[in-house]
């Protein structure tokens, strides 16, 4: 089935994602990656694509913006940075 795996990881103060074609081999590689830092004060938005491409974000992640709007940011604009985006699902890293 062809689609995108979203993995994320939140930090106190930042979001961290990547993408990776769902149909890739034993060893995904990841389509796009980056991270949204400060957030609750002035968050900034970095992407890439694998080709180490910096991505311009369409939709900007809003001054003061938290966790959920910092995901919402990143997910308005993965159609715009994945060719035929769709999502098939999504994971949370996390560490004890």
């Amino acid at each position: 089935m062809a689609g995108h795996i979203a993995v994320l990881n939140a930090g106190s103060s930042s979001v961290k994602f990547a993408v990776y074609d769902a149909r890739a081999e034993a060893t995904p590689v990841a389509l796009v990656r980056g991270q949204i830092a400060g957030l609750g004060t002035k968050p900034v938005l970095a992407a890439f694509a694998a080709d180490g491409r910096e991505l311009k974000p369409s939709r900007a992640v809003p001054a003061g913006a938290d966790h959920a709007q910092a995901i919402d940011a990143i997910v308005a604009n993965l159609p715009d940075w994945v060719s035929g985006f769709r999502l098939l699902g999504a994971g949370h890293r996390v560490t004890h």
